[in-house]
């Protein structure tokens, strides 16, 4: 699932965490952040209105888009941006089922601030979630980072499917897990639907062992470069901090997932 799918079906069961970051794609290819929160918001406002033609001029209480000041390095505590964040935070959402705050340049947010907003980072109300959006592939704070969700965005070109080529890894798991298939293990190694192959993952820890094992070996034994290596060790770092936080599980492998794609 992307990541705006995860936020849809949060959002649609009620389960939305109160803080998340939003990053590029693992590869470090651009995104239009701006684009990608607009097309989300037009989404959450179609359930409650129906289909718009043009969502460029549309507002809505319940979707806040804040930016620090353009000539600045990082964000001010007297910034318009900041007092919106505060006051956003003290009411629930008027229409939506939840309100939606957008922090773009997050990496932007200093250490001053953050420890202002800290209080608002422990105790959110539970009827608002802040995204934090990542221009950079720098880490946020840790105030924030421990506290919050890391989304990455898909690239471009990214996958549904894997690609049936003999490098994919629904090919190699299908040589090794030969009297070991569910259902839903099956139709993956079939048809490299991701889909399937997630919905086994959440299925118990041994059948999320099972697949995390063979990940790791089938990147080990694979003659990716050393950029895609790298990005692996990084997501597998993510990895093992998100099981402390106690991510969703689909969450907790999307990453590793993104870059066993790359070596397609």
């Amino acid at each position: 699932m992307s990541p705006e799918e995860i936020i849809l079906d949060r959002y649609e069961k009620s389960k939305l965490a109160p803080l998340y970051i939003i990053r590029g794609p693992i590869n470090n290819e651009s995104v239009d952040l701006e684009e990608w929160a607009d097309d989300l918001s037009k989404k959450l406002i179609e359930k409650v209105k129906g289909p718009f033609e043009d969502f460029s001029q549309l507002g809505h209480s319940d979707l806040i888009f804040l930016h620090k000041d353009k000539e600045a390095k990082e964000f001010r505590l007297k910034d318009p941006a900041v007092t919106e964040f505060n006051k956003a935070h003290n009411y629930p959402p008027l229409e939506l089922k939840h309100k939606f705050i957008f922090v773009f340049n997050a990496e932007a947010i200093s250490t001053a601030l953050a420890n202002k907003w800290l209080k608002t980072l422990e105790e959110p109300l539970d009827s608002i979630s802040t995204f934090f959006l990542c221009e950079k592939p720098t880490r946020l704070l840790q105030t924030i980072e421990s506290r919050a969700i890391t989304l990455r965005l898909k690239p471009k070109n990214s996958f549904k499917t894997l690609s049936p080529t003999s490098g994919d890894f629904h090919h190699y798991l299908g040589g090794k897990l030969t009297d070991k298939t569910s259902e839903k293990l099956s139709v993956y190694i079939r048809k490299g639907s991701l889909h399937h192959l997630l919905e086994f993952i959440k299925a118990g820890q041994e059948e999320r062992r099972l697949i995390f094992d063979h990940l790791n070996e089938f990147i080990i034994a694979h003659p990716a470069n050393i950029r895609i290596k790298s990005k692996w060790l990084e997501e597998l770092k993510w990895f093992q901090k998100s099981k402390a936080y106690n991510n969703m599980v689909s969450e907790r492998f999307v990453g590793l997932l993104q870059v066993i794609e790359q070596c397609s």
